[in-house]
C-alpha cells in the first residue's frame, strides 16, 4: 500500500528569525499580556485624548463625546486614533520581552509600498464581492449619501483605519502567529491567532455564532497574507481597507461597533440577517463565509506554488 503524504506549512523568513532570536515565553501569559496591552493601552490612550480635547472644548462638549461613545462618531476616531499608542507599545514589549527585532516581526523588505498596496487590492476585492453579492441578494438598501460626508471627520477616519488594521495584524499575526509557529509549527500558529482573533470580537455588540466563523475565517485569511507574502504591510493593508469600506464607503456597521454618518453610500440591512449580517455589519453574512473560503483556496494554491506548502 503507497505511503499517505503529509501537507507540511514551512516556515517563512521572518518565522525562522522569530525562532533564532526569540527569548520562548509561556505561550498563555504572552497572549494575556499581548491582550492586556491592547485593553490598558486604548484605555489609557482615551483618557490622553480626552485631556487634550477638554483643554480646547467645553466641558458639555466633551462629555457628549464621551458619554455617549456608543454612538459618538468621534468617539470612533478616537478609539481608532488610539491603537496607534497600542501599536508601539505592542513593539516595544515584544522587543524587550521576546528580545524580537524587526525582520521577525515581517516589517523589513524592499518594496514596503508595494506590499502595502497589493493588500489595498486584495482587501478591496473581497469586500466588495461580498458586498455585491448580498445586494444581488436582496441583503441591502443603498442610498447616496455624498451630502453628509465631512471631509476632515473623513479623511481622520481613514487615517484610524490605517492604524487600527496594523495594530490588530502587529499583534495577532507579527507577535502572536509567528511565536506559535516558530515554537509549536505553522499550521499551529496560523489557526491559533486566528482563533484569538475570533474570540477578541467576543464582546461586540450583535455577535452571533456565524459572525464568530467569519471572524475566524477572516483570520485565516489575513494570516495566509502575511504567511506567503511575509510581510506585514500586505496584510494590514488588506485588514485596513475592508473595515474602511465597510465603514466609509458602503455604510455598514464594522464588527457591531463602528457606525459612522460620514460614508459615501448608506447600507441599510434588509431582508433575511444570513445574507445581510444585521446589526453586526456584513461580517455576519453568509455569503462572507463564502467569500472567505473561496479565497482560502485560492491562496493556499498560491503556498503551494511558492512551496511554502509541500507534501512530504
Amino acid at each position: 500500500m503507497p505511503t499517505r503524504k503529509k501537507i507540511e506549512f514551512l516556515e517563512n523568513e521572518s518565522m525562522k528569525e522569530t525562532g533564532l532570536v526569540m527569548r520562548d515565553r509561556n505561550p498563555a501569559l504572552f497572549t494575556f499580556f499581548l491582550c492586556l496591552i491592547m485593553v490598558v493601552g486604548t484605555t489609557i490612550a482615551i483618557g490622553i485624548f480626552r485631556f487634550i480635547i477638554s483643554l480646547f472644548w467645553q466641558e458639555q462638549r466633551v462629555r457628549e463625546i464621551f458619554v455617549n461613545y456608543k454612538t459618538n462618531e468621534y468617539f470612533s476616531i478616537l478609539l481608532l486614533l488610539a491603537t496607534f499608542f497600542v501599536s508601539l507599545t505592542t513593539y516595544f514589549f515584544v522587543k524587550f520581552y521576546q528580545k524580537r527585532n524587526a525582520k521577525s516581526l515581517g516589517l523589513t523588505g524592499e518594496n514596503k509600498v508595494k506590499s502595502y498596496f497589493a493588500g489595498l487590492g486584495i482587501g478591496t476585492i473581497l469586500l466588495s464581492v461580498a458586498f455585491f453579492l448580498a445586494n444581488i441578494f436582496g441583503g441591502y438598501e443603498v442610498t447616496l449619501n455624498v451630502g453628509n460626508v465631512r471631509v476632515g471627520v473623513f479623511i481622520a477616519f481613514v487615517l484610524g483605519w490605517i492604524f487600527q488594521g496594523f495594530e490588530e495584524e502587529l499583534i495577532t499575526r507579527a507577535a502572536i502567529m509567528n511565536y506559535f509557529s516558530a515554537r509549536s509549527g505553522v499550521g499551529i500558529g496560523i489557526f491559533a491567532n486566528s482563533l484569538i482573533f475570533a474570540i477578541l470580537h467576543l464582546g461586540n455588540t450583535s455577535f452571533s455564532p456565524l459572525a464568530f466563523v467569519n471572524l475566524f475565517l477572516a483570520g485565516l485569511v489575513f494570516s495566509m497574507i502575511f504567511y506567503i507574502t511575509d510581510s506585514l504591510y500586505t496584510s494590514a493593508a488588506c485588514h485596513s481597507v475592508w473595515n474602511f469600506l465597510q465603514a466609509n464607503i458602503f455604510g455598514i456597521n464594522v464588527s457591531g461597533i463602528i457606525n459612522s454618518t460620514n460614508t459615501i453610500f448608506k447600507a441599510k440591512p434588509v431582508g433575511f440577517l444570513l445574507i445581510s449580517g444585521g446589526a453586526f455589519g456584513i461580517e455576519g453574512s453568509i455569503l462572507v463565509s463564502g467569500v472567505l473560503v473561496i479565497a482560502l483556496g485560492v491562496l493556499y494554491e498560491v503556498a503551494k506554488k511558492k512551496k511554502i506548502i509541500v507534501k512530504i
